[in-house]
């Protein structure tokens, strides 16, 4: 009955439950007051529902948090806790047994914490220390190791008024650089200039603005209740954090293929939205924060650790990251050092063309006699002479007997010289013959691929018409021969009426009435077959002189396959070598021609003991540190008596094993040895010694090299740059010594000039005051040129013969009769 009466009880209507979950709400919101226990505690609403609600067997008939507390209580707990700094009793004078320093009894002169005297209170008698306050609690097992027993939470108060008068001088602070920038603004407001200032003054403020309003910002968490109650309310933060409802990262794209999103440690590296605009995404991806920041710093300074350490250092980053950091900024420091050092080597070397003094402006920019002429375009017409601009590389430089420079020949996307038509650089030279070399081989490639593709195509042919013969798919463009076929259609329909009669028939021959004719048109011939299928075919006796052939046939037959697959040629300038299986590889080098073999027992191996070039690119530093790419062709054999040992330890492809390691380790001893210079002015000697110690090293493998050539030769780009600078550097100060010689001829020449002219203003002054028709002379040539002028113009202009001839007829041109 007690399970009923509850249930009765405990049975709410839906109108109730939803009052129930009103007043819950507004419990939490603040809005009405705490539920009150039986003890007359408030009951803190946001207390889950399964925490605060009591089991059934308890028969609680008002709400309380009782099943919730700790029942079952130890009366030997204390929360009692040492009364620090605490002193009992202070004596007068010493007593025995006591600290000799300062006199207390509670410690001895080991323990003491005073300050050690010169003379302790045991000789001195005096400043006896006060006893300190002892004591000794029983505490259990949790008493022991609790971290907080003892603290006083009200001395935090401290602390907080620390910070809080921080925050006071802050705001203060803040607030007089506010008033400080404004009274700038109000008085630096002029002109434009002011007008920007103020803009960045805004700025400014707005930023201070900002920091000055963080204890408003602290209003905006502030508990916001109407109801004066336990837990009531919510904080302005919390409540906006559940509006802003933020879509959680492996909810932004739901598509399976999209950004992995690892539950265990919440991470997704990619973005989950890559092709979304970059603006209007809050999310990334993880990979955003491990790129950027000291992400990668920390990423370079472990792989430097994995590389040292695999060079056979002993550091490792998460052992030992102190060690770590400090090799790391050591070996920066060292590279920088190193680029440094290789910098100042290159300029001191060469030289370095922007730091050297400017050409003077006076010469830049001087003025000078030389007139000048431009088109309406601004093109130059007359009065400059066009100069070549100066390439960076070496030009009219004709080397390896070529007739023409390097770049003078371009085909299928390739440079070349046009000389010999070849595009490898450094290459000798081969003229004319090169050239119809060349095409030959061009021409035999051309035949050969036109000869494989009629010889794919001939059989195609053939099976076509096969295929068509014998009832498969015809070709469209098949051409039949209509009279030959209804001379076969008539034939086969006699041959049908003869044969009707079954009994006719010859013993144990029957042929179907399955007939195909194909009647091909041909320049040749015409062509007519039948298909037909014989079901059983007698045994015919043959005589003996048939069989005698027929032995003779095979065994011939056999005879020419065995001597067909029992020679094998070598060609010209090759060798063979002769592996048995019984023996193994015999000693004996077999020449050009044609040579005898046991079929399946022995296997010939040939050699190309002709010389071919093998190319090789290497990278290698010189004596100065330069970083270098050089280039190096050799032509290279195989000795032929010593081809059996050479097939024993190297096999067929025995370059490809041996010369790729020597050539690098050879380049690289021997340009290490010189300097970059040293390798462009001596490359006659360094292409000798390279070429000594390759044919020693190569004749240990049973290799010999005929020829061994530098084909290319490539510095570093600083190096480049540095001999370019040089080269510019030199060229500039011709120009400018060129300038210099042409203003001191242009001035000589303006000084003869204006001697000239003095002299002539002396003589037509002299030529005036002599005779007075020179200046009749004057003014008739002045008339005939302006009369010349006017004519020849297209506009028409008329003028006196008084103003045209300057009033000659006026003049009078006798002679004057004074002398």
């Amino acid at each position: 009955w007690s399970f009923f009466f509850f249930f009765a009880v405990a049975f709410k209507s839906r109108e109730d439950h939803r009052k129930q979950i009103e007043l819950e709400e507004a419990r939490k919101a603040g809005l009405a007051p705490a539920e009150v226990d039986e003890d007359g505690k408030e009951i803190n609403p946001h207390i889950p529902q399964y925490m605060s609600s009591a089991p059934w067997y308890l028969n609680s008939e008002k709400p309380s948090l009782k099943h919730q507390r700790k029942w079952k209580s130890d009366p030997n707990y204390t929360k009692s806790w040492y009364d620090r700094g605490a002193k009992i009793y202070q004596a007068e004078k010493y007593r025995k047994g006591a600290c000799q320093n300062c006199g207390a009894m509670t410690h001895t002169a080991k323990a003491c914490m005073d300050r050690p005297r010169k003379i302790g209170a045991k000789y001195t008698n005096k400043n006896i220390a006060p006893d300190e306050k002892i004591e000794s609690f029983e505490l259990d097992y949790d008493g022991k190791r609790d971290r907080w027993n003892g603290y006083d939470p009200s001395t935090y108060h401290r602390v907080v008024d620390l910070y809080e008068a921080k925050e006071d001088a802050r705001k203060k602070y803040l607030k007089e650089q506010q008033i400080k920038k404004l009274e700038e603004k109000n008085n630096n407001q002029e002109g434009d200039d002011a007008a920007s200032d103020g803009e960045e003054d805004d700025d400014d403020l707005r930023v201070d603005e900002a920091k000055v309003d963080e204890s408003r910002q602290m209003d905006f968490a502030k508990v916001e209740k109407r109801v004066r109650t336990t837990g009531g309310g919510s904080t302005g933060t919390v409540r906006n954090l559940r509006i802003r409802e933020d879509t959680a990262k492996y909810l932004l794209n739901l598509d399976i293929n999209s950004a992995h999103y690892d539950p265990k440690t919440r991470s997704m590296r990619e973005d989950p939205l890559p092709d979304a605009d970059p603006n209007d995404k809050f999310y990334l991806g993880d990979n955003q924060y491990r790129n950027s920041g000291q992400a990668l710093e920390f990423k370079q300074m472990n792989i430097h650790s994995w590389e040292a350490f695999d060079k056979g250092q002993d550091m490792h980053m998460q052992a030992a990251p102190s060690q770590a950091e400090l090799l790391y900024k050591n070996f920066k420091v060292a590279k920088d050092k190193l680029k440094t050092h290789t910098k100042d080597t290159i300029m001191e070397k060469y030289g370095n063309a922007s730091t050297e003094d400017e050409i003077p402006m006076e010469l830049l920019l001087g003025q000078s006699e030389r007139q000048v002429e431009y088109d309406r375009a601004g093109r130059i017409i007359k009065g400059q002479e066009v100069i070549l601009p100066k390439s960076k590389y070496e030009e009219d430089v004709l080397a390896n007997n070529h007739t023409t420079v390097w770049g003078s020949w371009w085909r299928d996307h390739k440079w070349g010289y046009r000389c010999c038509q070849q595009t490898i650089r450094n290459s000798y030279c081969t003229g004319s013959a090169g050239i119809e070399a060349a095409e030959a081989s061009l021409d035999l490639m051309k035949a050969n691929i036109a000869r494989k593709e009629a010889c794919e195509d001939s059989p195609k042919k053939v099976e076509e018409k096969k295929m068509a013969a014998w009832g498969t798919d015809v070709p469209e463009d098949l051409e039949l021969n209509e009279e030959a076929l209804a001379n076969a259609l008539k034939k086969e329909d006699e041959r049908k009426r003869e044969e009707k009669d079954e009994r006719k028939r010859k013993y144990n021959v029957k042929y179907t009435n399955d007939v195909m004719i194909l009647a091909l048109h041909s320049t040749t011939e015409l062509r007519c077959m039948v298909k037909m299928s014989f079901n059983k075919v007698p045994n015919v006796p043959g005589s003996p002189a048939l069989s005698a052939l027929l032995k003779v046939s095979v065994i011939g037959g056999l005879g020419v396959y065995a001597i067909t697959n029992s020679l094998y040629n070598v060609e010209g300038g090759h060798r063979a070598v002769m592996f048995n299986r019984l023996t193994g590889i015999k000693e004996k080098v077999y020449p050009e021609g044609t040579h005898f073999m046991l079929p399946w027992f022995e296997r010939p191996i040939i050699y190309d003991v002709r010389a071919r070039p093998y190319l090789v690119e290497s990278s290698t530093g010189s004596h100065d540190l330069q970083t270098i790419k050089i280039g190096l062709r050799v032509l290279t054999r195989p000795m032929g008596d010593r081809l059996p040992h050479i097939y024993r330890t190297l096999g067929e492809n025995y370059s490809e094993r041996v010369l790729p390691s020597i050539i690098h380790e050879t380049l690289k001893a021997v340009v290490a040895q010189y300097n970059a210079s040293q390798l462009i002015t001596q490359r006659e000697a360094v292409s000798r010694e390279i070429r000594k110690i390759l044919t020693e090293r190569a004749s240990n493998f049973d290799i010999a090299l005929d020829d061994v050539s530098i084909t290319t030769l490539t510095f570093g780009k600083e190096f480049t740059a540095a001999i370019e600078a040089k080269q510019v550097a030199a060229q500039e100060a011709e120009r400018a010594k060129f300038i210099v010689e042409k203003a001191e001829q242009d001035k000589r020449s303006a000084v003869i000039r204006a001697e000239g002219e003095a002299k002539s203003a002396q003589l037509i002054g002299q030529a005036i005051a002599n005779n007075q028709a020179f200046i009749t002379l004057r003014k008739i040539e002045a008339a005939r040129e302006i009369a010349q002028t006017i004519a020849q113009s297209a506009n028409k202009v008329y003028l006196s013969s008084n103003d045209l001839l300057l009033n000659l007829q006026a003049m009078n041109l006798e002679p004057s009769s004074k002398k």
